[in-house]
């Protein structure tokens, strides 16, 4: 068997990575798969039961969230979902470089390069206790399982930023999977690509969470912690980091004295949750205060800083759109507006929002509410608690449909 390892085989440079997981039969390089091959799910169902039954993995959410994505129930229902070409195929090589602000961002692109019926060759980002688990559970797995037909079809590698090993993974590649932030995705989009190569990027985004005032205080408490919580689970899983973790709140409400209860009493059970449920690192608490005085001090877009609390941080902007330079901070700092009517969070949403979540409003009215011009801007609406969850369409884009071929026949 030919193998491909840190790009020793097929690179012809002398860079070199460091492969972690996985071969690649050269072979393989141009056999691409049916999309959602069975050996591919039955892969993915038993890579699920594994870290669900780890307990050394209970210590991880996130990655015990990725193994429940991958139980062969989730993965059928998203197959089901999708619009089907008896003559889609595989693109071929898909080479993968996901982002370092969310370690197994990696994880769910490999799974859907997999599932669209693609090789996959992966970066890895910087090694995190979460990653690191994920390639024992791997590694454990296949010594007990066979699946040498699906692991012969990936490689995950990691190697410092080179623009060599780069390019020349590029140039293997039939479909590029570009995570990261705007010079990210601009610099590795000059790198060259085969003529036919697509690229898939995921860019810097913003996210908003958009809550009915009056709906928070008729809350019992009971239903207020669950709604906290939800919310929190959405902002601080990653430290805020994922692009749909949110950095503005917009309060909807007639009255503002009712919109200010809501805040106080929302904030306040925040802080609780995240007191009971969230060990925020020192070196979290430190990055929140350096990014917020680097703000003030180069900005004076903030008007007023409010806190419920040591674990949150809550800005009042200056302007409609003053939020958007204030989304980087991290870790537990949000910007707050209040509006009355809907129209007025139009006006709020641009091009760079990703995600709206939303507690206090029925489907319907949400629904109802979508018009032409929030559509043009938004790319995921749901409920407050489901940010994060990693869905076949992100960011707009369709992922099985741009990483298969639709072949034409008449």
């Amino acid at each position: 068997m030919l193998k491909y390892e840190a790009a020793v085989t097929l690179l012809q440079s002398s860079a070199r990575a460091e492969v972690l997981f996985g071969t690649i039969e050269l072979a393989s390089l141009n056999d691409p798969w049916y999309p959602f091959d069975q050996r591919v799910i039955n892969f993915l169902n038993d890579f699920s039961r594994w870290i669900i039954s780890s307990q050394s993995a209970k210590s991880y959410p996130d990655l015990i969230a990725f193994g429940f994505w991958c139980r062969i129930s989730n993965i059928t229902s998203l197959q089901q979902r999708q619009v089907r070409n008896d003559l889609e195929i595989g693109r071929g090589v898909s080479f993968h470089i996901p982002p370092s602000n969310v370690p197994l961002n990696c994880a769910y692109s490999l799974a859907v390069g997999l599932l669209a019926g693609n090789t996959c060759i992966v970066r890895l980002p910087a090694a995190s206790p979460e990653l690191d688990e994920l390639l024992r559970s791997l590694g454990d797995l296949q010594k007990q399982q066979n699946h040498d037909s699906v692991v012969r079809r990936f490689v995950l590698l990691r190697y410092d930023h080179n623009d060599q090993i780069t390019t020349e993974l590029s140039g293997l590649a039939d479909v590029r999977v570009i995570w990261g932030g705007d010079s990210t995705v601009q610099h590795i989009r000059t790198l060259p690509t085969k003529p036919r190569c697509v690229d898939i990027a995921f860019a810097d985004r913003v996210s908003v969470a958009l809550i009915r005032s009056e709906s928070v205080l008729e809350c019992s408490e009971a239903e207020l912690q669950g709604v906290c919580a939800r919310f929190v689970a959405d902002s601080l899983t990653f430290g805020q980091n994922a692009c749909s973790s949110p950095r503005l709140v917009v309060w909807q409400g007639s009255e503002a004295h009712l919109t200010s209860s809501a805040s106080s009493r929302f904030w306040g059970k925040v802080d609780e949750v995240i007191r009971e449920t969230t060990a925020q690192e020192p070196i979290e608490v430190m990055s929140r205060l350096a990014e917020l005085c680097e703000v003030i001090a180069t900005s004076d877009v903030v008007s007023e800083i409010n806190a419920a609390g040591p674990q949150t941080v809550r800005l009042q902007v200056s302007t409609e759109n003053g939020w958007l330079e204030s989304s980087k901070l991290r870790f537990g700092t949000f910007s707050e507006i209040s509006v009355s009517h809907f129209d007025e969070v139009t006006d709020l949403l641009t091009e760079k929002v990703q995600t709206l979540t939303y507690f206090g409003y029925s489907t319907t009215e949400i629904r109802s509410w979508l018009t032409e011009r929030v559509l043009a801007r938004v790319d995921h609406v749901v409920p407050i608690g489901n940010a994060l969850d990693f869905d076949l369409i992100w960011d707009g884009f369709p992922m099985i449909q741009m990483m298969t071929r639709s072949v034409r026949l008449r």
